[in-house]
């Protein structure tokens, strides 16, 4: 049997993304499991959604932190719960290049918007 990708999820809103990732994951559509879902956000409705289907959620407080010791901490997260892919899923956070570099090939990012025109700044 195959194993299943291991999933982690950032997230900083609704989680809308997030529900349609986990619904894939549950009808055996992906061969994928969210392992861990991570917000910026504390009142992100994206955990509340995590911890209903009983999967890892953790809110990484963004104040007083520069960017890269922010995502030091999402990293370590990801590392804990063996991430093999990262998916930026409505994340409201401009990930730092280090971040990128280390998971390069390894992250997807689903932007709402028409790229270049509305980009993250």
């Amino acid at each position: 049997m195959k194993k299943k990708l291991r999933v982690g999820v950032l997230a900083s809103g609704g989680g809308t993304d997030l529900q349609s990732i986990i619904d894939a994951s549950e009808k055996g559509m992906i061969d994928a499991q969210v392992v861990a879902v991570i917000s910026d956000s504390k009142d992100s409705f994206a955990l509340k959604r995590a911890e209903k289907h009983k999967i890892k959620a953790f809110f990484i407080d963004p104040k007083g932190k520069d960017s890269q010791d922010h995502d030091k901490e999402t990293d370590k997260i990801l590392e804990e719960n063996k991430v093999d892919l990262v998916i930026g899923a409505g994340y409201m956070k401009i990930l730092s290049s280090c971040f990128v570099k280390k998971w390069y090939g390894k992250l997807i990012n689903i932007h709402p918007a028409l790229l270049p025109s509305f980009k993250g700044t």
